[in-house]
């Protein structure tokens, strides 16, 4: 149910029955899970850190764990964290586009324009060799 919610655009409702879940259940990964999701769209990027970390602990070779948590690093503007977390999601999967594109925006931040460039245009190919890309990337 709280994912039905989290996906229905009411996170306040999603994210009581998330809170719940995890109390009775703090194993289960995609209630922990989707309560980082929660929290991250709340702006809550303190408790989404805590819930993605959770993910590592129950499944560490999963990317999108490190991902999320490397996005809500980001907006607690803890970009060594962010850059660690997203390198590690890349490690565990190397066509995540979307950690290239999040990595790259940080390196962009930080002037170092070579590795943005480069993050920038492995988003790009790992996209574009994807079966059912749209081909929207245009830098």
């Amino acid at each position: 149910m709280g994912r039905a919610f989290l996906q229905a655009g009411k996170p306040r409702e999603a994210s009581s029955l998330l809170d719940e879940a995890v109390s009775r259940a703090p194993e289960n990964f995609w209630a922990n899970f989707y309560q980082g999701q929660v929290a991250y769209s709340g702006g809550r990027y303190q408790e989404a850190v805590a819930a993605f970390r959770a993910c590592i602990v129950l499944e560490p070779r999963r990317a999108e764990c490190y991902y999320h948590r490397g996005l809500a690093f980001a907006s607690l503007k803890e970009t060594r964290s962010a850059l660690r977390d997203y390198d590690r999601a890349l490690e565990l999967e190397p066509r995540l586009a979307p950690a290239f594109l999040n990595r790259g925006l940080l390196h962009l931040q930080a002037k170092e324009y070579r590795r943005a460039r480069a993050d920038f245009q492995a988003a790009r190919e790992t996209e574009r060799s994807r079966p059912w890309s749209t081909g929207i990337w245009h830098f």
